[in-house]
């Protein structure tokens, strides 16, 4: 009988292992495998110490650079202190002219001679204030617009600034003085433009009754932009008459009001006292009348025939008030106006007198349509301009305020100027008189000084 033998085991058969079988990895030996990678993951990195010694040497030489860069801006901000605190005074004058005087404000000397340029003043009246629109430029007198609302809205016409540049000294704010110093007389507009102070040129001074030997005696002029106010200035050596104009907005009170102060000085040292008298406003005040703005560049010669100046006295010209007789629109319609533009002027300590308002500018310019030259004026004084008869009928209106005072050397006269908007001439008592009173405490006042450059 043949004796049986099992199969071939290939897994214990002679040693031989199936290659299938010893492919294949068991379940123990994977996880071993794993294991063995996840140490040699979590092994330490060699160290280079040449990088190390590379990034300690950038982050010392990082910080020596900086403490050298602000020891440098140290030193310099100490050195230009003790400049200005020693030094700057000696080169006031010299190479490095004053730019911000000790309110903060920003100084432009020669401001009409400069190239034009343009700003506005904040609408800012406090709380409980109204506020108003005011644009400005370095031409004239400065102001080239402002009203309520929008430009269509305007007090003094909104123009854009090319035209600005161009009308402001005519159109806009204006002031004329006729002085006496003992036997000397005088008549000049400061901050005329035909006394503007060009390089390289010569003035014309027709305007002026005595002519200036040379232009040296032109007028030194000044601007002093700051947060909330504008003020220029002006020195004539000429006439030895400093003169400062500051704008600003009135705050907190219930109705608008844009404020003007101007002052003037006798700068002269010899004993004779100075005797002025002034016509200090703007030129072209336009009355309220709906939305005029557009109306003002398009029809704005019929558009005078609705124009007319109203007082809430009679036989007064201390409150005009300034309003069309009926609001201008193509419809079928027709819509009185109640409302208008007011102006009120006084001096400063005696804020129960209103100054009269010469709202005629025929009493002022005469034929002179140009506005250039005050033609009626040059031929009799402001006392008899304030005895004639006014008509301000069918025609745009001015707001010059009138007076006559005697200063002393070095005394200062400051005259008040306000415009605004209110519902109806009869407000006008209830508000203007009021705020003649208050207006002397009013804090944007006390703190403005007229700097000296």
């Amino acid at each position: 009988m043949a004796e049986y033998r099992p199969p071939p085991d290939h897994n214990h058969h002679g040693g031989r292992r199936d290659d299938t079988m010893s492919s294949e990895a068991t379940p123990l030996q994977g996880s071993r495998s794993s294991f063995s990678s996840a140490r040699r993951s979590i092994q330490p990195k060699e160290r280079n110490p040449m990088k190390e010694r590379c990034n300690s040497y950038l982050a010392m030489s990082s910080g020596i650079l900086a403490l050298l860069i602000g020891t440098a801006l140290f030193l310099s901000d100490a050195a230009r202190s003790c400049y200005e605190s020693f030094g700057g005074a000696m080169h006031k004058d010299a190479d490095f002219p004053q730019q911000y005087d000790e309110l903060g404000r920003y100084i432009v000397e020669d401001y009409d001679a400069r190239p034009a340029f343009s700003d506005f003043l904040p609408g800012l009246a406090g709380i409980y204030g109204k506020p108003l629109y005011a644009f400005y430029v370095n031409r004239g007198q400065g102001i080239a617009s402002f009203g309520v609302e929008s430009k269509d809205y305007p007090i003094m016409e909104f123009q854009p600034a090319n035209k600005a540049y161009q009308t402001t000294s005519l159109v806009g704010f204006r002031t004329f003085l006729q002085g006496s110093r003992g036997t000397e007389k005088f008549v000049t507009e400061p901050f005329g433009v035909l006394t503007t102070r060009f390089p390289d040129t010569t003035a014309d001074f027709a305007f002026h009754t005595s002519s200036r030997p040379n232009p040296s005696h032109l007028p030194k002029r000044y601007m002093y932009v700051g947060r909330n106010e504008m003020q220029i200035q002006e020195v004539d050596p000429y006439h030895d008459v400093e003169t400062n104009v500051t704008y600003f907005i009135l705050p907190e009170e219930n109705f608008g009001a844009f404020v003007r102060r101007t002052t003037f000085t006798n700068t002269a040292k010899s004993g004779n006292p100075l005797v002025l008298s002034l016509l200090d406003g703007l030129a072209r005040m336009e009355p309220a009348g709906g939305k005029l703005g557009g109306y003002l560049k398009d029809v704005g010669n019929t558009l005078e025939g609705f124009m007319n100046v109203y007082s809430p006295y009679e036989d007064t010209m201390t409150m005009p008030f300034y309003r069309v007789t009926s609001q201008p629109a193509d419809t079928a319609a027709t819509t009185a106006q109640i409302s208008g533009h007011y102006c009120l002027s006084m001096i400063e300590g005696d804020p129960s007198t209103l100054l009269p308002i010469i709202y005629d500018p025929q009493k002022v310019f005469g034929d002179d349509t140009t506005m250039l030259r005050p033609v009626h004026l040059m031929s009799r004084k402001i006392a008899d301009i304030i005895e004639e008869q006014q008509h301000g009928e069918a025609k745009t209106p001015s707001a010059f305020a009138a007076g006559k005072f005697k200063t002393c050397f070095k005394t200062l006269i400051a005259v008040i100027f306000l415009a605004g908007r209110l519902i109806s001439k009869d407000y006008t008592l209830t508000c203007c008189l009021p705020i003649s009173l208050r207006i002397q405490r009013t804090r944007s006042l006390s703190s403005l000084a007229s700097p000296s450059p």
